[in-house]
């Protein structure tokens, strides 16, 4: 069956040009490569998610050297995937503690898992018999700090140059 004023396009394949960069800078695939046709390209934004993840990352390794990798709870030395950076008031109480070197402790895979998140009223009795000092300076300054991404990045910094020290000092 024909239809009577209809005629098909012939199909033009699409090609994606590249664009060609150099040193930061960009050229519009349609364009001499001259000095009119460089343009800058905006610096990418740094992620809040990636620098939280660095430094959580750095905070923990800095309490796993600090405590030595000794589980707090038992004494036994660990590594690996068994050495867990725990909080003591839980990150989704609020982040003012979440980076906080007192608010960490190194314990054990068994501890961390079924004692600390199973047993927390023991748990807390714990802590604040062991370390009273830590459990009366986590006390006097929870609470809830809203950061925008200049305060992150100073965080990030803060953690790398105490991460510094403490390789140092070790």
């Amino acid at each position: 069956m024909k239809r009577s004023g209809f005629k098909r396009k012939p199909q033009t394949p699409t090609v994606a040009l590249p664009v060609a960069q150099d040193g930061g800078l960009t050229y519009h695939p349609y364009q001499r490569r001259g000095k009119s046709a460089k343009r800058p390209v905006a610096p990418k934004k740094p992620s809040v998610s990636k620098i939280k993840k660095e430094c959580d990352k750095l905070i923990k390794d800095i309490i796993k050297i600090r405590d030595k990798n000794i589980c707090q709870r038992c004494g036994k030395l660990t590594s690996g995937s068994d050495c867990h950076g725990s909080h003591v008031i839980p990150v989704s109480a609020g982040n003012k503690l979440a980076f906080d070197e007192m608010n960490l402790k190194v314990l054990c895979t068994y501890h961390h898992l079924q004692w600390w998140h199973k047993n927390p009223i023991e748990a807390s009795a714990w802590f604040e018999k062991k370390f009273p000092d830590r459990a009366a300076y986590l006390e006097a300054n929870r609470g809830i700090k809203q950061m925008k991404l200049l305060d992150w990045l100073q965080l990030r910094d803060k953690l790398r140059e105490r991460y510094a020290e403490v390789l140092n000092v070790k």
